[in-house]
């Protein structure tokens, strides 16, 4: 709990620096699940894109009677198509160009070519 009686957010302040990179929570809406894998189409009702609302992992003041997100496991769920997460596929090019994207961001540059390079490999060719 804030000390302002509202709900406690975590940000990217609350994550030691180097270690892990919370800009998709803090974007308003993203193709990543709350772990930082980019999800892409639904195995089970084939909508295109894993996407999600972020303001929906917090609870905000005046929301009384909401469950709080951390007893919520509904949370993580698809906000176009209500599925979960690993109902949909990892898009794999996209996820490691995010994750090199962070690596670079935090100075981890060898990793962050390494990530790069699983991108292209793991890539059909065309323009992603």
């Amino acid at each position: 709990m804030a000390s302002n009686g509202g709900p406690r957010v975590v940000g990217a302040n609350d994550i030691p620096k180097g270690t892990f990179r919370v800009k998709h929570l803090e974007d308003e809406v993203t193709s990543r699940d709350i772990f930082g894998t980019v999800r892409s189409s639904c195995k089970k009702c084939g909508c295109k894109q894993y996407w999600k609302r972020t303001e929906d992992y917090t609870v905000k003041p005046g929301e009384q009677g909401r469950r709080h997100p951390h007893n919520d496991t509904g949370i993580t769920r698809c906000s176009g198509c209500n599925h979960a997460p690993e109902d949909h596929y990892v898009d794999e090019v996209a996820n490691a160009r995010e994750h090199g994207n962070d690596l670079f961001e935090m100075g981890r540059f060898d990793e962050a070519i390494l990530n790069y390079t699983r991108g292209i490999d793991r890539s059909d060719g065309s323009n992603q």
